[in-house]
């Protein structure tokens, strides 16, 4: 009892700080994900990810049951499968050159006849020098790959190419059964739902099975290299139900997840792990364990374990679906998924920057809508370690920081960039060129005394800076809000959070941006029409921290009072003085997009009169601030502007962008339950209707081809999206108008 808290204390200690381990990352965008449930997904040695499962469309793309996407979530247009698998791909694994082995219940893919196995070219293309035959006569559940490059597979199936197998066999690379595998053998009497192979080759098979060439051994069973059992390895009485999901440890160890609550009759609740011989491991600590069933276990390197399953609660802890558990099996406290997802997670794999790529049959994630396919920090891979004044690396091998011992190694120089700070209890800080953001533990030795174990174990919390908004803006083409700031000519940033005021003082994030977004962001959720708007701005290092927000800026809006009498609000910036010298009055004498100055005024002033406005009475107004700033390399953007107000109507967000813009657009229904018409005043060549939600993320876009003919009406389904509120963004090859719809 007293060796486990202590193992508590320590990993809370070490792990305290890591607040955003676990948090969905909003720059993986999936758009409307997929439209059924993913089982399976792998990752390419460039960062593409394979995803596999009972599906026929990603983000509204169709494509059955196989897909790869981009580092960013977005489909990869660049992999052609065509027709796709005819039914699902349960497990997905990748070869050392990049080609994908599948299986599954499928009898063909891109209409190629392949019975529940194929291999897919880079180019998603069947590879037809891989050839099963007739392959299963029923489907493969599991993949593995042997070091040799040939193939073990298993599920529910007595034949393979019209030669009897039972649930288990091993094929050669180009596909044909190695009959050199359990050549006398009966193979399992129940399912192989699970493999794994140890680095000897000998392979671990989990699943329904009660015998293995018809001696007993329950669920879970070790074989040797030409197939037949290891009689070393005896699971007798072994686990009560079902295993779904092997990871073999770097030890040896064997981590096993699924529906049992007993191995060999002590309480193992959806978790255990066995030693070489089958022998349950008594320090990993699963009782209560898992309330309900876990589907996939991965370990990482450094030794913790992530479940995956149906389970709402693990050791008595709430954790939705996902859970990160200590090498001895407790809740890492420091991942925490919030609500997590709301229904089963299927299957995950670790990026090699310790992200965690997650499938299933989920349709929000931390409710966050996320249909079947989702991205999560995960900070907690860096373990302590020597050093003697070489380099620390964290976040996947990325060189952070260098640490110098001084002085019988009593104290340490830690080297920051410039503007990061970072604090603890016995360091010194230097604002130098080296380093990064995120959270590390240290031990050093003490050389000059010649200690040779570590002395000291210190966690320090490096913040990334605050980084300041530029200006904010309305754009006169788009009338949407543009908010800009200089770009940091770093990659230690991960992600840009953008942040509106919703109430006095309060500020939601709207959206999150990949780091090299460019400077700048369009607020489409925002009417510039109806008031002006405060934003803040703040950036997430790739260790997950954010850093603090930006002192708000807020946007110029003016109003037409009639009369040729123009006001409007002052440009304002926290807890700063006026910073406008002057204002610039414009008017569009025919609102035709030909803007000429007619006033100058002080920078405290918000009003002015158009002595002549009786002359124009069609004009529109804007007033731009006149200053001078240089808002860094990515943008031309460096002067701010009001929203563009017409003497007669207003234009913006919920009608047609500008008095002169083209044809009256309307939603209806609206409300809508999911299926939308689009409808125009006359027939319109439509370009592109893209869906925004609230957080101003992009979940739906769908592009139309020259050749598409002029219309006047287009029908849309939505029925993958989630309730709520969203911008619709319509172009024409004439117009570009945005309306808000709410689905139901």
């Amino acid at each position: 009892m007293i060796k486990n808290l202590f193992f508590i204390i320590l990993y809370l200690q070490y792990f305290i700080t890591y607040a955003q381990s676990g948090a969905l990352d909003l720059t993986f965008n999936v758009g409307s994900g997929v439209n059924g449930n993913v089982y399976a997904t792998a990752i390419q040695v460039d960062g593409k990810i394979i995803i596999g499962g009972i599906f026929s469309a990603y983000n509204g793309d169709t494509l059955n049951c196989l897909a790869r996407l981009n580092t960013d979530g977005s489909l990869d247009t660049t992999f052609h499968i065509g027709t796709g698998a005819n039914w699902s791909v349960y497990f997905c694994v990748i070869q050392s050159d990049g080609k994908i082995l599948i299986g599954g219940r499928f009898s063909a893919f891109n209409g190629i006849s392949r019975g529940g196995i194929a291999r897919i070219n880079t180019d998603g293309s069947v590879d037809t020098t891989f050839n099963p035959g007739t392959g299963v006569d029923n489907m493969v559940e599991a993949v593995a790959l042997q070091a040799d490059g040939k193939i073990v597979i298993g599920g529910v199936f007595a034949s393979y190419n019209g030669v009897a197998q039972n649930n288990i066999a091993r094929l050669n690379t180009d596909g044909s059964l190695d009959s050199t595998f359990n050549s006398a053998g009966t193979g399992a009497n129940g399912s192989v739902q699970c493999i794994g192979i140890q680095s000897n080759g000998a392979i671990v098979i989990g699943g329904d099975f009660t015998s293995y060439n018809s001696n007993l051994i329950y669920r879970v069973a070790r074989l040797n290299t030409d197939g037949t059992q290891d009689a070393g390895f005896t699971a007798i009485p072994g686990a009560n139900k079902v295993v779904y999901s092997i990871a073999i440890q770097t030890d040896g160890h064997i981590v096993i997840g699924g529906a049992f609550t007993q191995f060999d009759l002590q309480n193992r609740r959806g978790v255990a792990r066995l030693d070489l011989n089958s022998v349950l491991d008594d320090v990993l600590n699963s009782d209560p364990g898992a309330d309900q069933q876990v589907d996939a276990v991965l370990t990482e390197p450094n030794g913790q374990i992530l479940i995956t399953g149906k389970f709402a609660n693990y050791n008595d802890t709430a954790r939705s679906h996902i859970a990160l558990l200590t090498d001895s099996g407790y809740i890492n406290p420091a991942f925490d998924p919030g609500t997590g997802p709301n229904y089963d997670v299927l299957c995950a794999a670790l990026q090699t920057d310790g992200k965690i790529i997650i499938g299933g049959m989920f349709t929000t994630c931390d409710g966050i809508p996320r249909n079947g396919i989702a991205r999560l920090y995960n900070c907690t891979l860096l373990q302590p370690g020597p050093i003697s004044g070489d380099s620390t690396t964290l976040c996947g091998g990325t060189s952070m920081y260098s640490i110098t011992p001084v002085a019988e190694a009593d104290n340490y120089t830690w080297n920051l960039p410039v503007g990061w700070t970072g604090s603890s209890d016995s360091t010194s800080i230097a604002a130098t060129s080296n380093g990064i953001g995120g959270v590390v533990s240290v031990s050093a030795y003490n050389d000059l005394c010649g200690y040779s174990l570590p002395q000291t174990d210190t966690i320090v919390q490096i913040e990334a800076p605050q980084i300041p908004i530029c200006l904010v803006t309305v754009d006169s083409q788009s009338t949407h809000n543009n908010i800009i700031w200089k770009q940091p000519h770093t990659t230690l940033i991960d992600s840009i959070f953008i942040y509106r005021e919703v109430t006095l003082g309060v500020f939601n994030k709207i959206a999150a941006l990949p780091f090299d977004s460019g400077g700048e962001y369009q607020d489409y959720g925002a009417n510039p029409n109806a008031t002006s708007y405060s934003y803040e701005i703040s950036i997430l290092d790739t260790c997950g921290v954010e850093s603090p927000l930006s002192l708000y800026h807020t946007t110029v809006h003016l109003q037409y009072l009639g009369g040729g009498n123009l006001s409007w609000t002052l440009y304002d910036i926290e807890n700063s003085p006026n910073p406008v010298i002057s204002f610039n009055i414009y008017k569009d004498a025919y609102s035709n997009g030909n803007f000429v100055a007619i006033g100058l005024v002080p920078g405290n002033n918000t009003t002015f009169t158009d002595v002549n406005y009786a002359d124009f009475p069609d004009a529109s107004y804007l007033v731009d601030v006149n200053w001078s700033i240089f808002c860094g390399d990515y943008t031309a953007v460096n002067t701010t502007r009001s929203n563009i107000r017409p003497a007669s109507g207003t234009s913006g967000i919920g009608s047609a962008v500008g008095p002169d813009d083209g044809p009256s657009i309307s939603l209806y229904p609206n409300p809508a339950d999911k299926i939308v018409t689009i409808h125009f005043s006359t027939a319109e060549n439509l370009k592109s209707v893209q869906l925004y939600n609230s957080l101003g993320q992009s979940v739906l876009e769908k592009k139309y081809d020259d050749n598409t003919p002029a219309k006047t009406s287009e029908i849309l389904s939505f029925e993958t999206l989630a309730s709520g509120v969203y911008s619709v963004y319509i172009e024409t090859s004439d117009t570009r108008t945005v309306r808000k719809l709410i689905l139901h």
